[in-house]
């Protein structure tokens, strides 16, 4: 429905590139005429309409299977004006965008694109393999996009490969500029609005559906018992850009960490290390860290390195800040 309560329709009158609008405030009336508002527009830019989402100021973004249109409002004869603002961009499913803060989010078959008045696409790289890689295209209408506004999070649930239902998700934060991604039961999502936390719909594994309440006061997860939380890096090169190409096996001497961890409070740092791509991986560690930990040795040698920090001690809360490692050439075996 449009800011002036004009509704609007999608692939109207069966062509799958039209988009008609009703007289405003009679959703009964959508045959043009000289003492009504009615009216229609048949876009090029696509093979079929997508789905919609009305931005701040009233205006409206539009996408097809391959184009992002913007729909205004022109309060003249035409009623409304369609301008593209976005191609190689459409909209994988109808409830693959959310609008926020003022600016649209979405996902597309290959990447994901925000609008600020102009349509960017994100920087997907570090996580666009994992999720595209692994999608059941058949099942992508699926596709379920939600905000989590108390931590500045975009997230789309999705079907991986495998599956018929969603069953994995994605998560972008447009203010600290991260990506995570995880498995999921959650089908749909609902931000905090009318009940104080976040609403959800999803499938359990013995089949059965539920309407969950997420994260209410005083309702604690794993039936009260301590949970892992953990963040892991992705793959990455042990060598220093100064050292060229990695092809030197490189020697982590020790990390620095640097955490605000309360008092009580202790975090585990592993690592899992591979001289090759396809190589073995090594593991090193545990290694712990409390909040008078200054560094760690680690004694690691390696050409890539992958960092995972986890906690399953009751009562810790913890921030990461940045990594300082000591780094030296160890040559080639």
């Amino acid at each position: 429905v449009s800011e002036q309560t004009h509704l609007l329709c999608l692939g109207a009158d069966g062509d799958p590139m039209k988009v008609a609008w009703s007289d405003q405030e009679d959703f009964t009336q959508w045959t043009p005429a000289t003492n009504n508002d009615a009216g229609s527009n048949l876009l090029s830019g696509g093979t079929i309409m997508i789905g919609a989402k009305r931005l701040r100021g009233g205006n409206i973004l539009l996408w097809s299977d391959t184009t992002a249109f913007l729909m205004q409002f022109t309060a003249d004869t035409l009623v409304f004006n369609f301008n593209i603002v976005g191609t190689n961009c459409g909209l994988i499913a109808p409830k693959a965008s959310v609008e926020v803060g003022g600016l649209s989010f979405w996902m597309t078959k290959q990447n994901f694109f925000m609008y600020d008045g102009y349509s960017k696409k994100l920087d997907s790289s570090a996580i666009e393999k994992h999720v595209f890689n692994d999608f059941n295209f058949d099942q992508k209408e699926k596709v379920y996009a939600g905000t989590n506004q108390e931590f500045r999070e975009v997230t789309w649930l999705y079907p991986s490969k495998n599956a018929t239902e969603v069953d994995r998700y994605v998560s972008y934060n447009p203010v600290e500029n991260y990506w995570t991604f995880g498995t999921t039961i959650f089908t749909t999502w609902e931000d905090k609005e009318v009940f104080q936390n976040v609403i959800t719909t999803g499938q359990e594994a013995d089949g059965d559906n539920y309407l969950y309440t997420n994260e209410p006061e005083d309702i604690y997860t794993a039936d009260g018992q301590k949970q892992e939380a953990f963040l892991e890096s992705s793959e990455f090169d042990t060598t220093p850009p100064s050292y060229g190409p990695g092809d030197n096996i490189m020697y982590l001497d020790r990390i620095v960490p640097d955490f605000t961890i309360n008092d009580g409070g202790r975090v585990t740092l592993n690592m899992k290390l591979k001289n090759f791509p396809n190589g073995e991986i090594r593991e090193k560690g545990p290694f712990f860290v409390t909040p008078t930990t200054q560094f760690i040795r680690t004694r690691a040698r390696s050409r890539q390195a992958i960092i995972r920090i986890s906690t399953s001690t009751g009562g810790t809360n913890w921030r990461l800040g940045s990594f300082r490692m000591d780094v030296t050439q160890d040559g080639k075996r």
